[in-house]
């Protein structure tokens, strides 16, 4: 009996520091941003609105990165969400097939024990800029002004 207890203590003692390993419990050092789109005199949402002018199918985030194809964001709880794997000074948002603005955005770089993976660290969204202002953050989702 004593032999089995020794070799379970012996088969679960690498697990006592893979479980106490803080990067574990992270999930991704990219950095997730929500936004949605008012008109700027009314303060009516765009595209959750009760009359909205763009539908939630042909609005999205792109980025001109490579390896990068197609939509970098998506619909969840009325507004859209996105995350940035890599950092970008410039997203476009797309609101139509003819409609299309710029966004620009800034960072502070963060080095922590878990997120080192460049020599800058990761980027945590600071701010974007739409239309030649800077978005409102209301909580944790950026306002679009239009």
């Amino acid at each position: 009996m004593l032999k089995h207890i020794k070799r379970l203590y012996i088969l679960s003692f690498p697990l006592l520091f893979i479980s106490c390993d803080p990067c574990l419990s992270i999930r991704s050092c990219a950095d997730t941003f929500a936004f949605k789109i008012v008109d700027k005199l009314s303060g009516q949402d765009l595209v959750f609105g009760s009359s909205p002018i763009y539908s939630t199918d042909s609005v999205y985030l792109l980025t001109n990165l490579p390896g990068y194809a197609g939509a970098i964001s998506r619909v969840e709880n009325n507004k859209f969400m996105s995350t940035l794997l890599i950092p970008t000074d410039t997203l476009f948002l797309r609101l139509t097939s003819t409609e299309t603005d710029t966004l620009f955005l800034s960072y502070d770089y963060i080095k922590t024990k878990c997120c080192n993976y460049s020599s800058r660290g990761y980027g945590k969204l600071q701010s974007i800029k739409y239309k030649q202002m800077f978005a409102i953050k209301e909580g944790e989702t950026y306002v679009f002004k239009k």
